[in-house]
Formats: structure tokens, sequence, C-alpha cells
């Protein structure tokens, strides 16, 4: 009996999430990098070291007139990732939108999304800021919580930073670190016999910093 038991525990499949597809939205405007360190030189502000340690070259931006929003470009993005998944609204189970720009604080982006995408079967919906770490926080989140409840087979996470409405224009953080994007990502339920995806985390949180 103890030799079945231990048979029929090796086997047990494991509820694992991996990502199936993933969308980024840019806006067309696009703005080299280098016009910022020119800015900032005259300023005596060096941002050429930030610059080459996130190897950015490019940024992009909202255009004068342009209408994006985060909820604008999270939408698009979340569009192409479910188009490169095969996947229909209707599968989505989980919406979650992640921005420190948010386009609404009430209602709730995510609310907003899932009724611009028609998801009419993703009735846990909500969103959450976690500044620089939200995408992968709540992939984390998101995963742990379609470990738990098996009636989440697919889950969509949409982020989306408008940082060209929020940024001073001598701010040398913000300019060279940030720009306006909206990005998407599908998890979904993988059940196999070894445990695959999200493992394990650990969160450090600094206010002294």
């Amino acid at each position: 009996t103890k030799i079945i038991a231990k048979c029929e525990v090796a086997f047990m499949s494991k509820q694992n999430v991996k990502i199936i597809s993933t969308g980024i939205f840019y806006p067309p405007k696009r703005i080299s990098m280098d016009q910022y360190i020119q800015h900032f030189q005259e300023k005596g502000i060096r941002i050429d070291g930030l610059l080459k340690s996130l190897g950015r070259k490019y940024k992009y931006v909202q255009a004068e007139g342009d209408n994006e929003t985060t909820l604008t470009m999270g939408y698009k993005a979340a569009i192409m990732a479910m188009e490169k998944a095969k996947m229909d609204a209707k599968d989505i189970d989980m919406i979650v939108f992640v921005s420190d720009t948010p386009e609404y604080m009430a209602p709730t982006n995510a609310i907003k999304l899932n009724r611009m995408l028609n998801a009419h079967n993703a009735n846990i919906v909500y969103d959450m800021n976690c500044n620089c770490v939200g995408m992968i926080t709540a992939m984390d989140q998101v995963s742990r919580f379609m470990k738990t409840y098996d009636s989440i087979k697919n889950a969509l996470i949409v982020g989306g930073v408008l940082i060209s409405a929020v940024a001073q224009e001598n701010d040398p953080i913000n300019n060279a670190a940030f720009a306006d994007s909206g990005a998407a990502i599908i998890l979904s339920q993988d059940k196999t016999y070894d445990v695959r995806g999200f493992i394990d985390s650990i969160y450090k949180s600094d206010p002294c910093m």
C-alpha cells in the first residue's frame, strides 16, 4: 500500500503557469537619446552613464495632438497579445492593469479594459501600481492566484506608461529612464509532471533609499 501511494504522489500533475503570448505598443514619435544627453549636458547634468547601463538609444513618446493614454496603449498591446496567442477575449478569465500613470483612478482601468475587449468571462479584474516593477510583480501575484484557483485558465496582464504627461523637462531620471508605451502578457495554466514557470520570489522594499 505504501509503495502504491508513493507512486501516485510521484506522478501527480503540477499546476504550473506559463507565458503564452506578449504584445507591445509604442506611440509613433521616436526621439534619439542624444537629444536628451545634449539637453542635460548644457545644464551640467550627465545622463550618459545611466543610458549606457540601460542600453537605450531611442525612446517613444506621445506626439503633440496624439490622444493615446495608458489605457489605449495597453488595449492595443492586449489585442496584439491575443492575436499572437490565437485567443478570443472570451477565453480570458482575469485581467490586471498595471500603471503608475493611470488614466483613471475610479473606476479601475482594468474594468474599462474589460469592456473595451468584451472579455465577458473575466470576472476578476483590478488595477495595481508597483512603480518600476509593476509588471513583474503582477506576473508573480497572478501566477500564484492561478495556481490556487483552477477556474482561472487564462489571465491577461496589461501595463501602460505615459511618462511624457508627468515628467518635467529638467528631470534627468524620468527623461532618461522612461518612455510612453503599452505592454501585455497572457498567462495560462500548464499542468505537467514537473515544476515550471514562476517558482518563487523574494520582495524587498527600502523606503529610506
